[in-house]
């Protein structure tokens, strides 16, 4: 079932909004299986890549939260030389992406993006209806979904994890490829210790 057409549109006016009065970019609701629910109209990055690569950064990071006994998932925040992703929780099912090259500003735009994930929280509770589809499709190129990549992968026999590490690279997400293998390794001996 999808959102009803009022409900969409208030949730990409949201959306927008943030866009808007932040320097955030590319922000949108996305599930946990990477699927686009809706996203800014002005989305001048590829979303459906974003929302790909948010799935795997999220499974892998929800598992080693787990491992490490830090409970469950909050936020996700990814920082390179010259930008940040920041992923954060709406509700079990939905996670908040947004990107910005605007460091300085790190914390104040993490602030403004669970502040709003709260309120789309209680829109997509009030609209209880379960998110199948995109809204908005500003696609600039066609990314396969991260459940075709890990089928295709299974094909040729290769693990889910590895799968994962493959559509990040896709993505040109090389470094944080190596720092999730760095962090889980690290996480998994220390297991092993306890």
């Amino acid at each position: 079932m999808t959102l009803d057409e009022k409900t969409a549109r208030k949730l990409v006016r949201m959306l927008q909004q943030i866009e808007d009065t932040t320097k955030l970019e590319g922000v949108a609701v996305v599930t946990r299986d990477g699927v686009r629910v809706a996203c800014a109209e002005s989305a001048n990055v590829d979303v459906d890549a974003i929302s790909t690569a948010s799935a795997a950064i999220i499974n892998t990071s929800e598992a080693t939260a787990m491992q490490l006994g830090h409970g469950s998932l909050s936020e996700i925040i990814i920082k390179g030389d010259s930008g940040y992703l920041l992923i954060t929780r709406v509700d079990d099912e939905h996670m908040m992406v947004a990107s910005s090259r605007d460091i300085v500003r790190l914390g104040l735009n993490l602030g403004v993006l669970k502040r709003y994930s709260r309120s789309v929280a209680e829109l997509l509770a009030q609209a209880k209806a379960k998110i199948t589809a995109p809204i908005t499709a500003p696609l600039t190129t066609t990314t396969p979904q991260l459940s075709q990549s890990t089928s295709m992968a299974k094909e040729e026999g290769v693990s889910d994890k590895e799968a994962i590490f493959e559509a990040l690279r896709a993505l040109g997400l090389e470094d944080a490829v190596t720092e999730i293998q760095s962090q889980s390794k690290k996480a998994i001996e220390k297991a092993e210790r306890i």
